[in-house]
């Protein structure tokens, strides 16, 4: 009973065995009669003669069949047993309605379905045109490239590279090595790229440039409209003109809107003004050349004396009103500091403008220049090519500096102008309701404290210490010896110290641990100051007369 069992399965086994065969062979007869090569008319034909010894040779109108695809041609040999096809003269290829190619010569093998065309080769579908000297094309797939160079054209588009495949199927290119878009309205040259035929998008794979009447785009990975001219780059990516720079990693691009929008490690450069902003977020609009950033914001300033670094919660850009060309205005606002070797400060809004070299304070300003300390309403630097740099300080203007252990030399005014010369506090002029807390000491030590009033004051620093001080008018003074100082008031009403909050470093920018109550400023709780706020601030200040 048992051997009956093992004899039904073994045969069995052999019919499955036999039936996997007979698929088998029926489905490589049919694979091979999928690939057999037709020749459906030719004027006339010969066989087996010498010039190529296992062929037909056809002459005169021929016409060859392969998987839906119909070529023509003058003459061509076939070769039966390999399935294969030489043709030459006016060679035509078309596959339905999506493939039209054209040549001079073709060499055919009906068992890859691959085609090689040489000589003015033309391939048309529907939506471009594409030309080169060899063109490999398989038919089956319906994918053709080129290795010695090519050129496409479509409505929107010319471009060109060493290197190039098409899909048919999928309407898209691939290129590489030299390859360059043209447009009516850019140009486009990069190392790789993939293009999508139907909706005309450039797809970024590798150093890619687009210049364009405006300006131009650079980045190494993305994509961009050609119709619209909209982008997003996400690597490496630049975008600016002659004037201004703007570099990120992610890059957002409106053309129509001249918008663009940046994220991480962005950078927008003003080459005229020798100025640069970064962040992590930031905007830029080529049409107004207005920018911002945002999320660690910092500001440099290049000069030949040193270099300013800024910070604030937000810095913008914008050409200055009603000025010669290339001239900007800089907005800094919310928790400003900066650092420079011969000067630091803070405030809660800045303003410069490249017109006149002048950097604007507001909303309680520190500016500290080597031993001294300065504050008052609003203060303005300027920075001058030629002559003493200016130092104005408007309304409640004060300047302190620390002598020795709590004794601080102070000048208090209505206005003070400092001229700083070779990065140095030369001469301080008060000007209006002047007052001084001076140390006099000699080599002996200290003698005592001069207190004065007058109404203007002139001040000569040595070695950023107070040299000399010359009374304009008739002062009002007392002197007390050190015996007397329990009994005097040796602070003037306008007094602070706030050397904790001075930037030591260009890092010290970002010491966020240093703005405390008593760096908050006294308005509605949580209210900030806005960019409307600083630009009537900085329109006030162009057009006040600074007579000194």
């Amino acid at each position: 009973m048992i051997i009956l069992n093992r004899s039904i399965n073994l045969r069995r086994s052999l019919n499955i065995l036999l039936t996997a065969c007979l698929l088998l062979v029926a489905t490589i007869s049919m694979a091979q009669k999928k690939r057999r090569v037709f020749i459906d008319h030719s004027d006339s034909l010969v066989s087996n003669v010498g010039v190529a010894n296992n062929a037909d040779r056809l002459i005169g109108n021929v016409i060859v069949r392969h998987m839906g695809a119909i070529m023509h041609c003058d003459s061509a040999y076939f070769y039966s047993n390999e399935n294969k096809v030489d043709a030459f003269g006016r060679i035509h290829i078309t596959q339905g309605d999506t493939v039209d190619l054209k040549g001079n010569s073709l060499i055919y093998d009906g068992n890859t379905a691959m085609a090689i065309i040489q000589g003015d080769v033309e391939l048309k579908d529907p939506s471009l045109v594409l030309t080169s000297d060899e063109l490999e094309y398989n038919v089956e797939q319906g994918i053709a490239y080129y290795t010695t160079g090519g050129t496409i054209v479509d409505s929107l588009n010319t471009l060109t590279s060493r290197i190039g495949r098409y899909f048919s199927e999928k309407k898209m290119l691939f290129f590489r090595d030299s390859v360059c878009l043209v447009n009516k309205d850019f140009t486009l040259d990069s190392d790789t790229l993939k293009y999508d035929t139907e909706n005309k998008i450039v797809y970024l794979s590798g150093p890619t440039t687009i210049n364009g009447e405006s300006g131009y785009l650079y980045s190494e990975s993305g994509w961009y409209e050609t119709k619209t001219q909209n982008a997003e780059l996400y690597k490496n990516s630049r975008m600016g003109n002659e004037k201004q720079e703007l570099r990120c990693d992610t890059l957002l691009y409106d053309k129509i809107k001249g918008q663009a929008w940046a994220f991480h490690h962005v950078e927008i450069e003003d080459f005229k003004s020798n100025l640069e902003i970064q962040g992590e977020i930031g905007e830029y609009n080529e049409k107004s050349e207005e920018g911002m950033v945002t999320e660690k914001a910092q500001l440099l300033q290049y000069s030949e004396k040193d270099t300013l670094f800024l910070h604030a919660d937000t810095l913008r850009t914008h050409p200055a009103a009603d000025s010669i060309s290339d001239k900007k205005i800089f907005l800094a606002y919310n928790k400003v500091r900066f650092f420079r070797r011969d000067m630091q400060g803070k405030c809660d809004s800045l303003a410069y403008n490249s017109q006149d070299s002048i950097m604007r304070m507001y909303f309680d300003p520190i500016v500290w220049a080597m031993n001294n300390q300065m504050t008052a309403d609003s203060i303005t630097y300027a920075n001058n090519l030629e002559g003493p740099d200016l130092l104005k300080l408007f309304t409640d203007a004060f300047m302190v500096s620390k002598d020795s252990v709590e004794m601080y030399n102070q000048i208090s005014g209505k206005d003070m102008i400092g001229y700083v010369v070779n990065n140095s506090l030369d001469v301080l002029d008060v000007i209006g309701n002047g007052e001084t807390i001076y140390y006099v000491g000699d080599k002996n030590g200290l003698m005592g404290v001069n207190k004065a009033e007058c109404s203007n004051i002139n001040i000569k620093l040595k070695e950023n210490k107070i040299h000399r001080i010359s009374f304009i008018t008739q002062p009002k003074m007392n002197f007390f010896p050190p015996s007397d100082f329990s009994t005097q008031d040796l602070k003037l009403p306008l007094f602070r110290w706030e050397d904790s909050l001075r930037p030591k470093s260009p890092k010290d920018i970002f010491n966020f641990e240093a703005y405390d109550k008593k760096e908050e400023i006294k308005r509605n709780i949580g209210e900030k100051i806005s960019k409307k706020e600083i630009l009537e601030k900085v329109r006030k200040s162009l057009r006040r007369k600074e007579k000194r």
